[in-house]
């Protein structure tokens, strides 16, 4: 924290660079949900209040140290990996023999309420790879646990 400092001539505060630099975080870390997703939208991706709950967005923009900048980048991000899978347009049927592995699955919750995923790689088919389906069945997966 910065400090005050007070004049003696007139018992008035001053700010410090100190301080200005901690409102400057304070700022960061006081954006909403709101402000990153109008700015997500200025970035032409509409699609981020259907995608993502506000839970999910806090938690992003939580993250110790994360300013909202690179919350935001994340998020376009993965919007961007959502758009390049084509996520609105996979069925689970498209990814069964992967699913059916029982090399990835949800299992409990962490102690902040989050799903554990379990990933078991001697489980995978490796004879029978393919690689773009475990790709899609990755992305489903993990669309699966951010709802």
């Amino acid at each position: 924290m910065g400090r005050k400092s007070k004049s003696n001539s007139n018992n008035k505060s001053t700010t410090t660079s100190s301080d200005q630099a901690e409102e400057t975080r304070s700022h960061d870390e006081g954006a909403s949900v709101e402000q990153l997703c109008k700015a997500v939208e200025a970035e032409g991706y509409d699609e981020v209040r259907k995608v993502y709950t506000t839970h999910y967005l806090e938690t992003v923009m939580a993250v110790p140290d994360r300013s909202f900048e690179r919350s935001k980048m994340k998020i376009i991000h993965c919007l961007n990996t959502r758009r390049e899978y084509n996520v609105e347009e996979i069925k689970p049927s498209d990814v069964q023999r992967q699913l059916n592995d029982g090399a990835m699955y949800w299992y409990g919750y962490d102690k902040t309420g989050h799903p554990i995923a379990w990933v078991r790689p001697a489980l995978f088919d490796y004879k029978n790879l393919d690689v773009q389906k475990e790709l899609i069945m990755h992305v489903l997966f993990m669309e699966d646990g951010i709802n």
